[in-house]
């Protein structure tokens, strides 16, 4: 007599457990897919049970010892046939609910362990009972402000980083390199024995072995001139404000400048979309700290002139005159001045006004010049403040930026991390020629053997290769299980690993879906069958000629004639 397993179900509180009799033997199906999938699908018939009335959202289903959490208990009940469709996964993909909200700040090199170590062991939040163990890797990634993210998210990342499997025994989590997953076993698949179907198919379609890589990018922190500026630092903190070295580590504090002190500014930098003034000759204040609106302060200028063209027709601001009087006077000016510099200390040009009405060409322009205003360049060492003119004439035009070399790409003056270079896979291109492919960039790589490692991982430098069968044999088989595959209608012999299974239990004709693995290995041993089958093709046409048979008209060596 055939024993079947038994599924338990049990409610998520722990208060009540059966044994299921409502599955519908032949809707069960267990699927197990590595590092993707583990769950438990079926319908169950309403046979007045407890066990069936557990078959709730979020409750236990347990089998061989493995909890899986209902996700889905979908009702379908049709007069007197009442139904559940059921859906279970197994209870390590909850670790997503372990949840980092911490970071590890600034750039870090990581290794699994580290990862694991700081969103599971080191969460306020606790890891809800899970435990985890990483065997036989001790490679590190660079990682920035590493952490605010959930421990299914750093497994995930363990699983791309570092090419390990997760294999599960309920809540201990154990990720393992690929060597030490896979296993030999004595099981053989068996064409038309015990393999009654074999399919393989090959998509070199996104087929890529060279790419040019590009690294992180150095932002421009080129500072710009502001004239002479001074500014009163305006803050709550205690010390004052800080000041740093560098914008772009703003960590090391060199002093703090007391609250309410004034101090001389002479240029501005942009760190990290922060502005940041210069108040000694390596020292950087925040902007945040400071206000230019006090007694005495004198705004930052922008001296930086920028090429534009366009025109305008001159209409002088309107000035009001208060006369020592509550009543004031506003008058319209016919004339506006013009200066020798968009900048302070700034001249009048002697002798040198512009009429109301007249049109004139600008070719540069000043923001945030003298006095806070913008400024524009009428001709060679002449400005007028833009409250001056207007362009809201027929033939007036905007003044707008001229670029030099529009057409050039913007790349060519990017600086980097470390030279742009190209990868290539050599051994890919051995079996398949070059396929060169679009560029890999990740802006978070520094090292150019880190962007190697990246870049080859991105590029499918092997084809997509797709190998499934179906076994009715008396074995059982799991993930990782290592079995000699012997399929002599496609002449392919070869050490196999199973990455997926899909099988039902509860048959008494169990048939297993297996997928095997897609690895270079597996995919040159199924290359070298289709050569050998080319070579059998060959001579069994050769001895056909022999016979006296007639060989295919359009079959001949290239070059034969």
């Amino acid at each position: 007599m055939i024993k079947l397993p038994r599924y338990i179900v049990s409610d998520r509180k722990g208060q009540y457990q059966e044994t299921l009799t409502c599955i519908q033997r032949d809707s069960l199906s267990n699927h197990k897919e590595m590092n993707q999938s583990d769950q438990i699908d079926f319908t169950a018939k309403n046979d007045g049970s407890i066990g069936y009335q557990l078959l709730q959202n979020e409750n236990y289903i347990c089998f061989n010892g493995q909890k899986y959490r209902i996700k889905q208990a979908d009702k379908d009940d049709e007069a007197y046939d009442n139904k559940r469709t059921v859906s279970a996964t197994h209870i390590w993909f909850d670790c997503r609910y372990v949840y980092q909200y911490d970071t590890l700040p600034g750039k870090r090199k990581l290794s699994a362990t580290d990862m694991m170590s700081f969103i599971f062991d080191q969460n306020e939040l606790g890891n809800m009972g899970y435990t985890w163990e990483v065997v036989g890797s001790n490679e590190t990634a660079t990682f920035e402000d590493y952490g605010n993210k959930s421990g299914l998210d750093c497994i995930n990342e363990c699983i791309e980083k570092f090419n390990l499997v997760v294999v599960a025994d309920n809540k201990h989590i154990k990720l393992v390199i690929m060597d030490q997953w896979q296993h030999k076993t004595n099981k053989t698949f068996r064409y038309i024995h015990d393999t009654p179907t074999f399919k393989a198919s090959i998509d070199t379609t996104d087929l890529q072995n060279i790419a040019k890589v590009f690294g992180k990018t150095n932002a421009a922190a080129d500072s710009t001139a502001i004239g002479t500026a001074v500014g009163s630092v305006s803050t709550m903190e205690a010390d004052g404000a800080p000041v740093v070295i560098d914008p772009d580590n703003p960590t090391n504090v060199v002093q703090y400048l007391p609250n309410g002190s004034k101090w001389v500014m002479d240029s501005k930098i942009t760190s990290n979309d922060e502005t940041w003034y210069r108040v000694s000759t390596n020292g950087w204040v925040n902007e945040k700290y400071l206000t230019f609106d006090k007694e005495g302060d004198i705004q930052p200028e922008d001296r930086v002139i920028t090429d534009v063209l366009g025109q305008g027709t001159i209409k002088a601001a309107e000035t009001t005159n208060n006369g020592g009087r509550d009543d004031s006077t506003t008058t319209q000016p016919t004339t506006v001045k013009v200066y020798d510099s968009p900048f302070t200390p700034q001249n009048e040009v002697p002798g040198r006004t512009l009429n109301n009405g007249n049109q004139y060409r600008i070719n540069a322009s000043v923001s945030n010049g003298a006095g806070g205003k913008t400024w524009y360049q009428v001709a060679t060492n002449e400005w007028i403040c833009a409250d001056d003119i207007t362009f809201s004439g027929d033939t007036d035009v905007q003044p707008k930026e001229v670029k030099e070399n529009d057409s050039d790409d913007a790349s060519d003056n990017q600086s980097y991390s470390f030279p742009p270079y190209i990868v290539y896979d050599s051994k890919s291109i051995s079996e398949w020629g070059e396929r060169p492919g679009q560029a890999v960039s990740n802006d978070k790589i520094e090292d150019p053997v880190e962007m190697r490692k990246y870049a080859l991982a991105q590029m499918k430098t092997e084809p997509e290769v797709n190998i499934s069968l179906t076994y009715s044999g008396s074995d059982s088989f799991e993930t990782g299980d290592m079995v000699f595959c012997d399929i002599p209608a496609e002449n392919f012999t070869t050490w196999v690993t199973v990455v997926s299974v899909k099988y039902n239990p509860l048959s008494y004709s169990n048939v297993y879906e297996v997928s095997l693995n897609s690895t270079p290995t597996t995919l040159t041993d199924y290359e070298l069958s289709i050569q050998s089958s080319l070579v059998n093709a060959s001579r069994n046409a050769s001895i056909s000629l022999s016979n006296g048979l007639i060989a295919g008209p359009w079959t001949q060596k290239v070059g034969e004639i």
